[in-house]
């Protein structure tokens, strides 16, 4: 990834977990190599690789991005203005009319109990909960209607996780809630991606 930025943009900062910050000039390019590298590592298909693109150290100044789950053989896109896609078809937030939602949980090491206690509360008011080890990968699947919502209410996640994938769900109508736009290193986050304000307000009801 990095050689391939470097043929093609010649000068950037780059921020990632594995390297750090490496400074060199606009624009700012964030790359989580293997998202679920759990899975990966398993040979479960629940990975991606993530990469985003921003004109200054924010979340809200992602412009654009491409979260790529190559098990899958599924690949999205997003530019800001511009639209989502999947696999280079436009993508869009659809409801869906069924009575029984599917709601997607991150699954942060260190927060087992409230983790247990959030999916226990959601299943006992009917909703199918899925946990997949993957957050780029949880948020674009709400973009096209997989989930109906993605949710990480721990401030566990790092916006590395899901630079590009909430830009993604954005431009295909989603709605993104982020406790914290830092793109910072040692930033955590929690994230709400969710598809209709009714749906948003019955989970706040039910997980408060």
């Amino acid at each position: 990834i990095l050689e391939t930025l470097r043929e093609e943009l010649g000068g950037f900062t780059l921020i990632s977990e594995e390297l750090g910050i490496l400074h060199g000039g606009q624009p700012i390019i964030i790359v989580d190599p293997v998202d679920g590298s759990l899975n990966a590592s398993r040979g479960s298909p629940f990975y991606s690789i993530s990469i985003a693109v921003a004109l200054r150290p924010s979340l809200h100044e992602v412009v654009a991005g491409v979260v790529h789950a190559p098990s899958l053989a599924m690949t999205f896109t997003a530019v800001r203005g511009g639209g989502a896609y999947l696999n280079g078809a436009r993508i869009s937030s659809r409801v869906f009319a069924e009575s029984r939602k599917v709601i997607g949980l991150a699954s942060p090491t260190g927060f087992h109990y409230e983790v247990g206690r959030t999916v226990s509360l959601l299943m006992k008011r009917g909703y199918k909960v899925r946990i997949l080890g993957s957050a780029s990968l949880g948020v674009c699947l709400s973009s096209i209607g997989s989930l109906d919502a993605y949710l990480d209410p721990w401030k566990s996640l790092r916006p590395f996780d899901v630079a590009a994938a909430c830009l993604v769900a954005r431009e295909a109508g989603c709605k993104v809630i982020l406790s914290s736009d830092k793109l910072d290193l040692r930033a955590r986050l929690s994230i709400k991606v969710f598809r209709s304000e009714a749906l948003l307000s019955e989970l706040e009801k039910i997980l408060l």
